[in-house]
Order: C-alpha cells, then structure tokens, then sequence
C-alpha cells in the first residue's frame, strides 16, 4: 500500500467566533504536540479545456480578496490532449488592498518538445473583475496538427 492510500480522521480546534474564511492546510504541529491548521491556504485548481485554435484563452479565479489577500502563486500547466507536448509555468500575481491593478510574474519551467509552444508566457495578463475575481488571460498558439488536438489547462495555486 503506498502512502496515499492511508487516510486519517483528525481532529483540529477551530476558533467558533472567527472560523477560518478560506480552505487551510491541516498540519502536525510537533510543539504543541496536536494537529493544528496551517497560516498557509491549501492549494486551489482550476482546470478548462480548450479547442486548438489560436487566440486569447482565460479562467476566472473566484473567491479572492482584494482587501486581505495580496499575491497569488501559482503553477500553469497545458498539456495537448494526445500528450505529444506540454508546458508547465510558474505565475506571480500580486496586488495593492483596495487597488484594481495588479503586477504579474511568469518564467517557464519546462516545455516538451523544446521547439513546440503551447501559449506565450509574455501575453499573461491579470485584471480584476468586482473585488473577488481575477481574469487571467493568455495567448494560445495553434497546435498545428491536421487532427483537431484540445488543451488541458490547469492552474494550481495558494493565496497569501
């Protein structure tokens, strides 16, 4: 049995006045010697499917704070369905309390093959939309395959 297969039932303490506003990381805290919850968020994903073509894609990431929340960490990935080629990239966002403009970072990781281009890490572009969503936007690249190939997007991040 790997260690995946295990599963446990714990049990944390949780404040009834002020419960947490967002999904938390359940840790072992040796110190105190209990299960506690973690200052970090658990990881949210997000994932979409996208037909070849070219053209600007999006998500919408929902349940964000433009008051508390400052950056989103995140790693992107796309991969062709038929698993020919994907690329993995991480992003930063980042933004001011109570500001609608926001400052984006996105360096690739790895592309498989080394001359094939899913999307283009320099069209990211992040905007809010309200005070609790962000519309992330990018450029994808035609597959350039005579069979109709779709993309799997994934966005895996945390907020702080």
């Amino acid at each position: 049995m790997s260690y995946s297969d295990i599963k446990y039932h714990v049990k944390v303490g949780l404040d009834p006045i002020s419960p947490p506003d967002k999904n938390k990381l359940v840790i072992w805290s040796g110190s105190s010697g209990h299960f506690a919850l973690s200052n970090e968020s658990a990881p949210t994903t997000i994932c979409l499917t996208y037909g070849q073509s070219t053209g600007t894609k999006s998500f919408n990431i929902t349940n964000l704070s433009s008051t508390n929340d400052t950056v989103l960490k995140g790693e992107f990935t796309a991969k062709v369905q038929d698993g020919t080629r994907y690329q993995i990239s991480r992003i930063i966002i980042g933004w001011k309390a109570n500001d609608n403009t926001t400052n984006i970072s996105t360096v690739e990781d790895v592309r498989y093959p080394d001359s094939k281009i899913i999307y283009n890490i320099n069209s990211f572009a992040a905007t809010w939309s309200g005070t609790d969503e962000i519309i992330l936007q990018w450029t994808q690249y035609t597959m350039g395959n005579s069979v109709a190939q779709s993309v799997d997007y994934c966005l895996n991040y945390i907020t702080f």
